[in-house]
């Protein structure tokens, strides 16, 4: 009955303009339809009377309403593109600054959605360099910048945006939430990431004191991000920091137990050589395995997920004898 009378306002309005062209209420009668339209989801009707209006009346005293409720149409239907289009010309053109604003933050979801990285970029920089507040919405535009920076492999400027993540919920006081907390503790770890991708490339070559020093560094800062990031208390980023800190002293044992051999040493200079750098390999085993561990115990406590499935798998390649042993029990 609601859709009938609507539908039946819609007509009458819309008449309006076929009887009296000239009449001053026309303009209102069309937008009066236009907000009925809207109700019933009518999208592409809306779509061509508020392009309409648009064009026709820039001087009307509605005329501020027709981009808003055309950017607004557009991105009900899921016309991304011109929804996004509509949206930029807003942030820019709008006379009201919150409308400027909304639409500022609404266009730069829509360019990233399209696949336009570099104008969402854009926008979200712009976004969370000029606005300090709502508070969300700017830790949510830092959080979109580092991905984006991410994707595009421009790593100076990711960290940069993971850092503005971590830092912008560190001084939230009052305004800190869980949302805001999650995405400090994503941004460590994705700084642990970092970290561990450096660590992972740079492998052993000789003179090994140098190669060891920048891999022992590496570590050491990834290893530290990944600390923030599970200091956080979420069982999500505790128990991936722990598989991911874990994985890198194993992979650093596997590196020293097949490390490079400096050329003009005799065999037995050679087995001196391997067995020093497998003595400083076996505590890094004897770690991973005791990260391990302290990971599946969070299974015990009745949690589950891909780090601590993982961290059984990890398990049961170091001590087969043990762990695929609890696997058949189970």
């Amino acid at each position: 009955k609601i859709n009938k009378e609507n539908n039946k306002a819609i007509k009458e309005l819309m008449s309006i303009k076929q009887i009296s062209p000239q009449s001053n209420i026309r303009v209102l009668a069309q937008y009066d339809a236009v907000s009925l339209m809207l109700m019933e989801q009518q999208w592409d009707t809306a779509i061509k009377v508020l392009t309409q209006l648009k064009r026709n009346e820039p001087s009307h005293e509605l005329a501020p309403q027709f981009p808003r409720k055309l950017a607004f149409a557009y991105e009900k239907k899921q016309d991304w593109h011109k929804a996004a289009k509509t949206y930029a010309d807003l942030s820019k053109q709008d006379k009201d600054p919150k409308i400027r604003q909304e639409a500022m933050f609404i266009a730069s979801g829509l360019f990233e959605k399209i696949g336009k990285d570099d104008k969402a970029i854009e926008f979200y920089r712009d976004y969370a360099h000029k606005y300090e507040q709502p508070f969300d919405n700017r830790m949510e535009a830092r959080f979109h910048l580092a991905k984006l920076y991410e994707k595009a492999k421009d790593h100076t400027r990711q960290l940069f945006w993971l850092r503005r993540v971590v830092d912008g919920d560190a001084k939230a006081d009052e305004q800190r939430s869980e949302r805001s907390q999650w995405l400090a503790a994503w941004a460590n770890a994705k700084y642990g990431d970092y970290f561990a991708w450096e660590f992972s490339r740079r492998k052993l070559r000789l003179p090994i004191e140098n190669s060891l020093l920048k891999k022992n560094g590496y570590l050491t800062d990834a290893s530290s991000r990944f600390e923030m990031a599970a200091s956080y208390g979420i069982l999500e980023f505790v128990s991936m920091s722990s598989f991911k800190i874990a994985k890198m002293y194993e992979h650093f044992a596997n590196e020293l137990a097949k490390p490079p051999v400096p050329q003009g040493l005799g065999a037995q200079d050679v087995a001196m050589y391997k067995d020093i750098l497998s003595q400083q390999a076996q505590p890094m085993l004897i770690q991973a395995n005791d990260i391990y561990q302290g990971n599946i115990e969070l299974a015990w406590q009745g949690h589950f997920n891909q780090w601590i499935d993982q961290s059984f798998s990890a398990l049961r390649r170091l001590n087969p004898a043990r762990y695929n042993k609890l696997e058949e029990v189970a």
